[in-house]
């Protein structure tokens, strides 16, 4: 069995109200989808649970990082910001989109170079 390694709160998403003004907008919160709480277990599986226990997103930011050749054997942190889940792992940082899961962005150390780069794409490698 994989056990949970770190939960976190469900990111918030971006929800924009136009006020009187027309170039005024008021964010306000809305979860991402209908997640509720975030996990990541110990094989760097990052998902988006709702209370009745489904999963509304699951994706391996150990495979992301491995991709471009990263470690990825430890897991050290889960997070969550506006729109993004994000998962440290002990050689790269891996960004998801929430709640759709997809790849955003993989951070790398200075002293570390990745070995691969995406030939197209919106994933952003730093």
């Amino acid at each position: 069995s994989v056990e949970v390694r770190f939960l976190a709160s469900a990111p918030h998403a971006w929800s924009r109200e136009a006020t009187s003004a027309p170039s005024m907008w008021h964010g306000q919160h809305e979860t991402a989808g209908t997640a509720t709480v975030a996990s990541v277990d110990m094989s760097g599986v990052v998902c988006l649970w709702r209370d009745d226990a489904h999963a509304t997103m699951c994706s391996s930011a150990a495979y992301v990082a491995s991709t471009f050749g990263c470690d990825s054997k430890d897991v050290i942190g889960l997070e969550s910001a506006r729109g993004l889940v994000i998962c440290g792992l002990s050689g790269a940082v891996v960004g998801f989109a929430a709640p759709v899961g997809q790849a955003l962005f993989v951070l790398v150390p200075s002293h570390s170079t990745p070995t691969t780069m995406p030939v197209k794409g919106h994933l952003l490698a730093i």
